[in-house]
């Protein structure tokens, strides 16, 4: 009886958060596996008695609403529609999937405002963890992206003040959670063990109580900064590197006081060797009266020694005799330099092999093309390319990739009916053991081309792209439900619309994914992710849901699968335009299951690999008349 349990401890406790991540519920087992069980319009009923019924105790207690996992705009937007504004106080979430909350925290703010919500929006769940004295090695959430291993005190200490300093900086509090593994922990004799955290926590609170609202100063992809111009005692800088691997110092040209990130204020030694830029943030305290401009002056022009490689480069096929280097500033300053093209097929024959670049903006990304008179490419081969991009004779970066270039070819009416006379003039790759995905069971192998291979063919037209996948499999093995789809035989496909993924950066959000699965007789084409912003169906989701729009067949004869698959352009994958010789990113996974697990199974990726979680390895996808 909810009226009860808060009747009884309405005088100890003023808040009252309704349920725990709702956004994640799902059905454990059967077939509906994977599927939601608390819908927005579920949840908003809920929703309305508890704030009723709470009110109804005491006017003055607090309704939070609704711990939801992450900042799923999707899921936040319908509920909101439904009238979500009239029955909280406050808003809460827990943004695991976030360091750097400035620019999501601004988002949430604006689309709040839009349903005329003022309340207090509040982290009321969020940490990272080390797994120190190894205390948590058979727990599950050591595994997770938030954890790192127990070497990394300090490191995790850094990303916790990093997610803390952002979202001071855009006015939304923090509640870090789990604070007997994160801050601290009692040992066998009750003796307490103090962690990096608890230190750099403190210091941070220090710095952050009375600074005021804050802004990102741009300095590149390897800086973090964030100025709070209106802190108590002068305006102040937090500034980290968000890379792992960067252990850097800049050479600071201004009067000011520094401090490590636990508050211990440099020496004139430690000034001389410069401000800390790594992981674990440092803090730069202005004086009185100094304006924002000179701070992002003073930041933009000291140098910082130990930050790398100056450039970040990608390479791609573009179809035609062209070929692209995507080049990105990795330092704090304007940079001029060239590119050029050292290392080439030898049948590929070109003079321009060498461009110049001036005023490239700290993280700022720019494309420059190579002409070739000749270029020779079959699909699925592989070809290196050596690229070389200097700032100077002792700074350059140097980029060896091998491309692996995919066609496909215009076609006309091609519709997904199981019926493949409509692609008889459509040249088809062959897949088998040079393909092999990735191990996902070391036990099950893969004994032939009558276990599994594949043929693949690829054809586009100004509405549309299409495909279709004839997988031999001498066993079918369905998954239990169209989101689990993968653990079965299944087609998982990855497109990357702007060819923009780099090593160092994914740059996903305009890239999209389907599983598509055949369970009992019936087709399946669920959207793993959409394209940022292409929220479709009655939902309105990015994804999470099976994708009407997307035309599909799948039938299975013998030991024959059959997918026949067609992307409407507007509907599927937004901001793409398909002519001749453009391309994007594209990658497969064709997965197999005999009845045990999941095998090996047949990717378009490096073979021992798959595609998921690296666009970077996405073939360039090539478009031809014929």
């Amino acid at each position: 009886n909810l009226k009860a349990y808060v009747t009884s401890l309405k005088s100890g406790f003023k808040y009252w958060e309704i349920f725990n991540e709702p956004n994640l519920w799902r059905v454990s087992q059967g077939s509906d596996k994977g599927k939601r069980t608390m819908f927005p319009a579920k949840y908003f009923e809920f929703q309305k008695v508890a704030y009723k019924t709470i009110k109804g105790v005491n006017p003055d207690l607090q309704v939070v609403c609704n711990a939801l996992n992450n900042v799923q705009f999707d899921w936040l937007d319908e509920w909101m529609k439904l009238g979500a504004v009239d029955y909280m106080d406050k808003f809460s979430f827990h943004p695991y999937g976030i360091t750097d909350f400035y620019d999501q925290g601004e988002e949430l703010k604006k689309v709040m405002k839009s349903f005329k919500f003022n309340g207090q929006l509040v982290n009321s769940e969020k940490y990272y963890g080390a797994n120190l004295f190894y205390d948590r090695a058979a727990y599950e959430e050591t595994r997770r992206g938030y954890y790192l291993p127990y070497n990394e005190e300090l490191a995790t200490a850094g990303r916790s003040v990093q997610h803390y300093i952002s979202s001071v900086a855009v006015g939304v509090p923090v509640c870090f959670f789990n604070p007997t593994q994160t801050i601290s922990r009692r040992g066998p004799g009750d003796e307490l063990f103090v962690y990096d955290f608890f230190s750099a926590y403190s210091a941070a609170i220090r710095f952050m109580a009375n600074a005021g609202s804050g802004s990102p100063i741009e300095l590149g992809q390897v800086v973090g900064a964030y100025v709070f111009p209106d802190a108590s005692g002068g305006p102040l800088v937090a500034i980290w590197s968000p890379l792992a691997n960067i252990d850097a110092r800049m050479k600071l040209k201004a009067d000011c006081k520094v401090y490590d990130i636990m508050g211990n204020l440099y020496s004139a030694d430690e000034r001389k060797i410069g401000v800390r830029v790594a992981r674990d943030p440092s803090y730069i305290r202005f004086a009185p009266g100094t304006s924002k401009d000179t701070i992002e002056q003073v930041l933009k022009s000291s140098d910082i020694v130990g930050l790398g490689s100056p450039f970040d480069i990608t390479l791609a096929i573009t179809g035609g005799n062209r070929i692209f280097a995507i080049v990105r500033s990795r330092r704090n300053t304007p940079l001029n330099g060239k590119i050029k093209l050292i290392s080439v097929p030898k049948e590929w024959v070109t003079s321009d092999k060498e461009h110049e670049f001036a005023s490239l903006l700290p993280g700022e990304t720019r494309r420059i093309d190579f002409e070739f008179e000749q270029i020779e490419i079959n699909p699925l081969e592989d070809y290196k390319v050596s690229a070389l991009a200097e700032l100077n004779e002792e700074e350059f970066t140097r980029v060896d990739s091998t491309l692996r270039p995919l066609f496909a070819f215009h076609v006309d009416n091609i519709k997904a009916d199981g019926d493949l006379s409509d692609w008889k003039d459509i040249d088809s790759i062959k897949l088998g053991e040079a393909n092999l995905s990735k191990e996902f069971n070391s036990k099950l192998k893969r004994t032939g081309d009558q276990d599994l291979s594949a043929e693949v063919a690829l054809g586009w037209n100004a509405d549309y792209f299409a495909m279709v996948v004839m997988v031999t499999d001498d066993k079918q093995q369905s998954g239990e439900s169209p989101m689990t789809g993968w653990q079965g035989d299944s087609l998982q496909i990855y497109f990357d619309l702007k060819n923009d993924a780099m090593t160092t950066e994914s740059n996903s959000g305009d890239d999209v994914e389907y599983l598509f699965s055949l369970i009992s007789g019936k087709a399946n084409a669920w959207l793993v992710k959409g394209a940022d912003g292409n929220y479709k169906g009655k939902a309105n989701k990015t994804d999470g849901f099976n994708d009407v729009d997307v035309d599909v067949s799948i039938t299975r004869s013998g030991n024959k699968t059959i997918y026949e698959i067609v992307f409407p352009l507007s509907k599927c994958l937004p901001g793409v335009t398909l002519g001749n010789d453009l391309n994007f990113g594209f990658s497969l996974l064709i997965n197999d299951n005999d009845g045990q697990g999941r095998k090996t199974g047949l990717t378009f990726a490096p073979k021992g690999t798959e595609p998921y979680g690296h666009p970077e390895s996405y073939s360039d996808l090539i478009l031809r008349k014929k």
